[in-house]
């Protein structure tokens, strides 16, 4: 998977004189804030821990605050096979997961790139989040998803497999926006590999805007060598 989204938004700046729009691009790596995941100390025979974050917290405690980075979940690799593939106790498997009653329906905050430049409008497309759904161990997919606190109607993967779940036309603004997993009682763990954000630019003309595509692309190219 490219890693090159936020560039792709920052290529997009450039296009015009006329208001156009970019084809949705993915968003990896994307930064995000999370309880960590949960492990053998809430009752796991491994460690579903987000053991890549690059951000603030401990990585290392089930269900500690993460905050300001990214790591598993947003870069661009996504399980195909169930939980119990690759995990580990040095909880660097594909999946980081979550048991209720430990850290119960945890919520993700997404921060997205947004232009400094009024010109350009950012507009996030779709979401797509792999699941997996095996019933092995307590683990399946979640009663609801919500999106910004609302419902997302989904279908799971069947069960006993694993597999993406996606919403597109979201057609949301803004900088922060969050994903709420409500756990199921009767499988209490919660496993997820991806969650792959698009989006796309639209160039908004106006007076004295090419002036401001410094700042913009500046704003993304740091952005960029950050992921990097």
């Amino acid at each position: 998977m490219s890693r090159s989204g936020p560039l792709l938004l920052a290529a997009a700046i450039l296009m015009g004189p006329v208001a156009t729009s970019a084809s949705p691009v993915p968003f990896v790596p994307l930064p995000y804030d999370m309880p960590n995941g949960d492990g053998v100390a809430s009752g796991g025979t491994f460690n579903y821990w987000d053991a890549l974050y690059n951000g603030a917290g401990n990585t290392m405690q089930d269900g500690a605050p993460l905050s300001g980075g990214w790591g598993k979940l947003t870069d661009g690799v996504a399980a195909t096979t169930p939980w119990f593939a690759d995990a580990d106790l040095g909880g660097t498997g594909l999946y980081v997961g979550w048991r209720r009653g430990f850290t119960t329906d945890p919520t993700l905050t997404f921060l997205f790139p947004v232009p400094v430049c009024l010109c350009v409008r950012l507009t996030i497309d779709s979401v797509t989040i792999w699941l997996d759904n095996t019933g092995v161990g307590g683990v399946g997919a979640p009663l609801a998803i919500l999106l910004d606190g609302l419902p997302l109607p989904f279908a799971p993967p069947a069960p006993g497999t694993v597999g993406p779940v996606a919403f597109g036309g979201l057609g949301l603004r803004g900088p922060f926006h969050d994903l709420q997993f409500v756990q199921d009682p009767a499988l209490p763990w919660t496993m997820v590999s991806e969650i792959q954000w698009t989006g796309f630019l639209t160039y908004i003309p106006a007076p004295g805007a090419v002036l401001l595509f410094g700042p913009a692309l500046a704003f993304l190219g740091a952005f960029r060598r950050r992921a990097g």
